[in-house]
């Protein structure tokens, strides 16, 4: 199969509406991550998803929306107040919510499950898509299952290449990380997958929450993965890891010192970098790794004003 890689355009909306018409996969941007979506309500062309991603097929997916008016389709039952205060406070957004689900809802999409997650997805591209193909998405992240979830299409490409006909490229994402999925079959809205909007938003919009224990540990041999995220082995680049502790000076003069080779045996710049020139490094490597300590660290999403395309 030949991958194509096009930037999003009317033209090229169109021609993925009608591949996710016919059956087949296309990889398309999110605010949170490349998603890999098929037509949700088609039961083979779902199985495709699991097929080229590698994935196990007890793990659920999420159903994306471009309306909330393709809700009422996919669930059993009328919203709960909770899930409408989330919805009003966080959709459009890096939200899944889980629901009974109806009879249209394929049991691949949801692995045999009673319930399906949906989410209605702020991003312009991924709600044109969905229009463009006149039926829900079900979507994972647009990666071979283990490895690292793609926010550009150049990543979508290294993973999927020769796997699906078409990747959308809407540039990178604003979000990085997957959304929250919140279970609502509870009293208290609990999280299954930590995300963009946390448990002190869930709590503003509707009062309480919870932290799913699963969400901390992994699951035993026998339970069953209600949320993907929650199973399987997530975010495995291929290469080492040296993690450096200490003090933040430190820690940058021992990355310069111990910089590794490159791949042709030569080493990288700053090891043939002067001594003296070294330490400033070192020194604003350190002013940069208390800046990221303080700055990098997971923040809540805020939407973003969206215009369509």
């Amino acid at each position: 199969m030949q991958t194509q890689l096009l930037p999003v355009s009317p033209e090229t909306l169109e021609r993925a509406g009608e591949l996710i018409r016919e059956g087949h996969l296309v990889a398309f941007p999110t605010e949170t991550v490349y998603g890999l979506g098929a037509n949700a309500l088609d039961a083979d062309a779902v199985r495709r998803i699991f097929e080229a991603k590698g994935r196990p097929g007890d793990n659920p997916l999420i159903v994306h929306i471009s309306a909330l008016s393709q809700l009422p389709a996919l669930i059993a039952g009328a919203p709960s107040p909770a899930a409408r205060a989330l919805m009003d406070a966080y959709w459009p957004g890096p939200m899944t919510l889980i629901f009974p689900k109806s009879d249209a809802v394929p049991e691949a999409v949801t692995a045999g499950l009673g319930t399906v997650a949906v989410r209605f997805p702020a991003h312009p591209a991924a709600r044109a898509l969905i229009d463009a193909a006149g039926v829900p998405i079900a979507a994972p992240s647009a990666n071979r299952s283990g490895r690292p979830s793609p926010t550009s299409a150049r990543h979508v490409l290294e993973d999927m290449d020769g796997r699906v006909p078409l990747i959308l490229d809407g540039g990178d994402c604003e979000v990085g990380l997957e959304s929250t999925v919140i279970d609502l079959s509870g009293e208290t809205p609990r999280v299954l997958r930590p995300g963009g909007v946390t448990p002190e938003m869930i709590v503003a919009a509707c009062g309480s929450a919870g932290v799913d224990p699963a969400v901390m540990r992994p699951l035993g041999e026998n339970e069953v993965a209600r949320s993907p995220g929650m199973k399987y082995r997530h975010y495995a680049p291929v290469g080492a890891l040296t993690v450096v502790k200490g003090e933040d000076v430190a820690v940058a003069q021992t990355i310069c010192d111990t910089c590794p080779t490159t791949a042709n045996g030569r080493s990288c710049r700053w090891a043939r970098t002067p001594p003296e020139w070294r330490t400033r490094c070192s020194r604003s490597c350190a002013r940069l790794t208390t800046w990221a300590r303080t700055r990098c660290s997971p923040r809540p999403w805020r939407p973003t004003a969206w215009a369509w395309p």
